[in-house]
């Protein structure tokens, strides 16, 4: 009997918690909003720049300065905030480091990783809408959810579900559908040189490295955020900063010099340029956090809410008409969203109860099970 009992005490002490973080599948909810907020902050960026084409504005034409200056900025603004936050909570830096078991190494590697990533895939966008049409784009680039569940399901033990599974094909059959639809402008006569395989390769780039970012960022900062979502989101993303700055300033005097001053905006556009920063730093914000509090499958099957909300934003800014057959599939995008967020909540429901389950049985076993700081 004692034999038993030690056995017994001995498998409890042994035992993994639970399979799935809890903390994590318990803010779905809270996910499923941050998701809402980015795509707000995309289309919103998506809006400003059209407005600036359609108003007479002369928009800055140097992309790859504006993602540069748009992460410094992001990354700046991110240091800043957590270092009001530690004052704030009496607390270093260290301790939040020993917290989130980062060592400062760690932390310039995993940064300067996921500050090349970010940048690429930001790179390869640039490139991908110049060169191909939106309706190519928006085929490769939002079907994301399809390659980044799979390899969760293989690298970041995804648990696969009929639900989850159905919702990813509904979310990608609306993509499918409104990708086929013709432009109002179409005069039947195409546009071959901007589908050219050069697009679709940049498009397939930018799909590739956006699906390599987001898995990253889950195997970094999101494992080991538990606890300290915010602050550990903000120490990242300020050391992005950091690297951006470091990795990105050297060339900037070259690319002048090169160029000549047309690199750098000119006085008016610098409010636009700052306008366009901040949307981004609240894009960035708002996606870091929602991968920190989800997974990139939740966050990637959301961000193709972009789609309907643009067709949205268009119709009440502009009198676009929303043609009856867009409209089905905005429905199955948003029915996609809302099935996999339900499945997500439910996980989180079981999590919870498996946990607690557990603490139940070592309680009565006499043995403390929750885990040590």
């Amino acid at each position: 009997m004692c034999q038993g009992r030690i056995a017994a005490e001995q498998q409890l002490i042994d035992e993994p918690v639970i399979s799935i973080n809890p903390s994590r599948q318990a803010q779905v909810p809270l996910a499923a909003l941050l998701v809402c907020l980015n795509v707000v902050c995309n289309v919103a960026s998506g809006e400003f720049i059209q407005f600036q084409e359609t108003s007479g504005a002369r928009p800055f034409d140097s992309p790859y300065f504006s993602i540069w200056f748009n992460h410094c900025i992001t990354g700046i603004a991110a240091a800043l905030i957590l270092a009001l936050r530690l004052w704030l909570q009496r607390r270093s830096l260290d301790q939040l480091l020993h917290a989130s078991a980062y060592t400062r190494v760690a932390l310039a590697r995993d940064s300067i990783l996921l500050a090349i990533v970010f940048e690429a895939f930001n790179i390869c966008w640039a490139e991908s809408v110049s060169k191909t049409t939106v309706s190519v784009f928006l085929a490769i680039s939002q079907s994301a959810c399809v390659p980044i569940f799979a390899l969760s399901a293989l690298f970041l033990s995804e648990r696969v579900t009929a639900v989850k599974l159905i919702a990813i094909v509904i979310c990608t059959a609306g993509v499918v559908v409104v990708s086929t639809q013709p432009p109002e402008s179409d005069d039947g006569s195409g546009s071959p040189d901007t589908t050219a395989a050069v697009g679709v390769f940049w498009s397939l780039g930018y799909l590739g490295l956006y699906a390599a970012y987001m898995l990253l960022w889950d195997v970094t900062a999101g494992r080991r955020a538990v606890g300290d979502t915010l602050d550990v989101t903000l120490l990242v993303l300020g050391a992005m900063g950091v690297a951006t700055i470091t990795l990105l300033a050297a060339p900037l005097p070259l690319l002048v010099v090169q160029h000549g001053s047309d690199i750098l905006p000119s006085g008016s556009q610098w409010l636009l340029v700052g306008t366009m920063a901040g949307l981004a730093l609240l894009s960035n914000l708002t996606l870091m956090l929602a991968l920190t509090t989800s997974s990139p499958s939740f966050v990637a099957v959301g961000s193709v809410l972009q789609i309907p909300l643009s067709a949205v934003a268009d119709y009440v800014l502009h009198g676009e008409a929303m043609e009856p057959v867009a409209c089905l599939a905005y429905l199955l995008i948003a029915i996609g969203f809302l099935l996999f967020t339900w499945q997500g909540r439910m996980e989180g429901l079981r999590a919870d109860h498996d946990l607690d389950t557990h603490n139940v049985e070592a309680e009565e076993a006499g043995i403390d099970a929750r885990p040590s700081a």
